[in-house]
């Protein structure tokens, strides 16, 4: 007996749990680059730099340009840190970048 032809609507459910699968992955690699975790920020000489930086790159989802939404000084544990809490202008999605200012230091 011949296997059944899956219908549409099938179909279409395994494609949407494909990506959102795929977004999935996308967030987890995003946490352990450079600024994607409070554990792996990235280092400025100045708080002036976190809004240019934080738009700088494109939407690690779709490629899109990022908006500022927020820009937050926090303290965890002993470390200062600015958060930078952007949002992709195509597919909506929210990102949060890591920074942590390091004082210029003289050779």
């Amino acid at each position: 007996m011949a296997k059944k032809k899956p219908s549409a609507r099938n179909l279409r459910r395994e494609a949407e749990r494909g990506v959102v699968k795929l977004k999935n992955d996308v967030v987890r690699v995003e946490k352990t680059r450079p600024g994607g975790s409070a554990e792996r920020p990235i280092d400025i000489v100045s708080a002036s730099l976190v809004d240019v930086l934080a738009v700088g790159e494109p939407c690690p989802l779709c490629g899109g340009e990022l908006r500022l939404e927020a820009h937050e000084a926090e303290t965890r544990g002993e470390m200062r840190l600015r958060i930078a809490r952007v949002v992709c202008k195509m597919c909506r999605s929210p990102w949060e970048r890591f920074y942590r200012i390091v004082p210029n230091q003289l050779n």
